[in-house]
């Protein structure tokens, strides 16, 4: 929806801590920032696109899942993801 700097924990919390990364019981000091996103109308779906989505199970926009995640068809989660 316009954040392009997005990165995500690959692995998860159970990753980070057996690659021996470093994790801490003391919470984090975060200094005050704004948060600026650039709003892309063209990334958000009408309710018009909801519903032929629902009706049909196709979406024009790429969906971060495999096609047999998407249709259910396969496990989810799958093996070794936590749910």
């Amino acid at each position: 929806m316009g954040v392009f700097q997005v990165y995500i924990l690959d692995g998860g919390f159970d990753r980070w801590k057996a690659e021996g990364r470093p994790v801490t019981a003391e919470p984090t000091k975060i200094a005050p920032c704004v948060f600026h996103a650039d709003f892309d109308a063209a990334r958000v779906a009408s309710l018009a696109d909801m519903r032929r989505i629902v009706e049909t199970g196709e979406s024009q926009v790429a969906d971060a899942r495999s096609p047999g995640r998407f249709a259910g068809t396969e496990p989810e989660p799958r093996a070794g993801i936590r749910s």
